[in-house]
C-alpha cells in the first residue's frame, strides 16, 4: 500500500466538547462568569452560525486534561494506547513517510488551536511542523434543526471520519469526494475520546466486507498521559 493511501487524524476535541459547563464572557448572553451547558452552546452556535457568530469570543469551555493512565493499568484497556509523551515521535515518522496528517475539530478557531497545542506541550516537545498541520472541521447541522444530546459532537465526528474510507467498489472517477482531498484505504486515528473508539471499531467490524483492509481500515489509539509509577 502506498503512503499516499494512508491518512493520519489527530483528535483532541473531547477535551473541549465534554459535558462540563462553558463560562459566559459576553454579557449579551447572561451574567459574565456564569455557566451554560454544552447542548445550549451548540444550539446557540447552530442558530447564529450563518451570522458569522464566533463561539469562542463569547464563551470559554471548561477544558479537560489528557486522560491519565498508569503504566500498570494500560493492559486493562481494550484499546491501543498512545502515550502523549511519544506522540511527537510517532507523528514525525508518519510525516517522514509522506502521509497526510490533519487535526480534527468540530468548530475551528485560533483559540482552539492554541489550547490544544499548549495542552500537548505540557507533556512533550512539539516540532515546529505541529503548528502548521492543517485543521479540518467536522461540524454537521442536525436534520431536526435542534441538538438534543451531549453526544452530538461524537455523532458528527463518526459521520465525518467514515467518509474518508475508500470502499472496494468505489469508482475512482465517480466516487464521492470530500472537498479537501481524496479518500484513503487506511486511517491511523489518534484521539483523547475513549468512547468513540469502540464505535468506530464496531462500525468497521460490521462493514469490513466493504473495505480492502477489513477491520484494520481504521486503527485507533487513545492518547493518554501514561505515568510510569
Amino acid at each position: 500500500m502506498k503512503d499516499s493511501e494512508v491518512l493520519i487524524l489527530l483528535d483532541f476535541d473531547s477535551l473541549i466538547y465534554n459535558k462540563s459547563k462553558w463560562k459566559i464572557i459576553n454579557p449579551i448572553f447572561g451574567r459574565v462568569g456564569s455557566t451554560i451547558d454544552l447542548v445550549r452552546i451548540l444550539n446557540l452556535y447552530l442558530e447564529k452560525k450563518d451570522k458569522k457568530f464566533n463561539l469562542f469570543d463569547n464563551f470559554i469551555p471548561d477544558m479537560m486534561d489528557i486522560p491519565l493512565i498508569t503504566a500498570q493499568k494500560v493492559s486493562e484497556f481494550d484499546v491501543d494506547i498512545m502515550p502523549i509523551q511519544k506522540l511527537n515521535e510517532v507523528i514525525i515518522q508518519h510525516k517522514i513517510r509522506g502521509r497526510k496528517i490533519y487535526y480534527l475539530t468540530m468548530i475551528y478557531d485560533r483559540k482552539v488551536k492554541e489550547s490544544i497545542l499548549n495542552c500537548i506541550l505540557k507533556y512533550t516537545k512539539i516540532d515546529s511542523y505541529f503548528y502548521d498541520l492543517p485543521w479540518l472541521e467536522y461540524w454537521i447541522p442536525p436534520i431536526t434543526n435542534q441538538i438534543k444530546s451531549f453526544e452530538y459532537p461524537q455523532f458528527s465526528k463518526m459521520i465525518y471520519i467514515k467518509k474518508f474510507i475508500k470502499k472496494i467498489e468505489d469508482d475512482i472517477e465517480s466516487e464521492e469526494k470530500i472537498d479537501f482531498t481524496s479518500k484513503y484505504k487506511r486511517i491511523f486515528y489518534y484521539t483523547t475520546d475513549l468512547s468513540i473508539i469502540p464505535l468506530l471499531k464496531n462500525y468497521i467490524k460490521e462493514h469490513s466486507n466493504l473495505y480492502e483492509y477489513k477491520q484494520n481500515s481504521i486503527i485507533s489509539y487513545l492518547i493518554a498521559n501514561v505515568l510510569e509509577h
